[in-house]
C-alpha cells in the first residue's frame, strides 16, 4: 500500500467517523445552543462598549475641569 492510498483510507475513515457523530446530533439543540451563546456575546459586547463610552466621557469631563484651573 502506497503512501497515497493511505492517506484516502484515512480521510474515508474520518468522513466516515464523522458523519456518524454528526448523525447522532440533534440540529435543532445545536442551533438553539449557539444561538444562546451568540446572544451572550452580544450582550457583553454591548457592556463593553457602554463601559468603554463612559470612560471616554468621564476622562474628557476630568481633563475640561483640569483645563479650566
Amino acid at each position: 500500500m502506497k503512501g497515497d492510498q493511505l492517506f484516502d483510507i484515512i480521510c474515508v475513515g474520518i468522513f466516515a467517523c464523522t458523519v456518524l457523530f454528526l448523525k447522532h446530533l440533534n440540529a435543532g439543540a445545536i442551533y438553539f445552543w449557539i444561538k444562546d451563546l451568540t446572544q451572550e456575546f452580544l450582550k457583553l459586547q454591548v457592556i463593553y462598549t457602554a463601559v468603554e463610552m463612559f470612560d471616554k466621557v468621564m476622562s474628557r469631563i476630568y481633563r475640561s475641569t483640569l483645563t479650566l484651573h
